[in-house]
């Protein structure tokens, strides 16, 4: 589960990232991007994402989350247990250890304003 928000701009800086984990991993994990934010329909079609988006996630179920800013990205079980958690942009070490758990390279983080 990828927490974001539409205007936050680290999470501008990693959709390529997020893209190429859709993809290239869409037969083994399920891939859904969340955001408080509830018509979330522009945002979507002006990203060209083509998996899950969700908007409308409550404050009470951020926190029982633990979420705090945005990016958040989540490893979920299929039983509902959090096996792996990363805060912030895919970047550093944190962009070492996503890679090594979905055993993918990714593209790296975009641009400021590149996009």
């Amino acid at each position: 589960v990828y927490f974001f928000s539409p205007t936050c701009v680290w999470c501008e800086e990693n959709w390529d990232n997020v893209r190429a984990l859709a993809r290239a991993r869409a037969s083994r994990f399920r891939l859904v991007a969340v955001a408080a934010e509830r018509d979330l329909k522009t945002f979507v079609e002006s990203k060209a994402l083509d998996f899950e988006v969700r908007g409308g996630i409550s404050l009470e179920a951020r926190r029982a989350l633990g979420l705090g800013g945005t990016p958040h990205t989540l490893v979920v079980s299929s039983r509902g247990s959090i096996s792996h958690e990363w805060i912030g942009a895919f970047s550093g070490s944190r962009l070492r250890g996503v890679e090594e758990f979905f055993e993918l390279d990714f593209p790296g983080l975009a641009a400021r304003g590149g996009r």
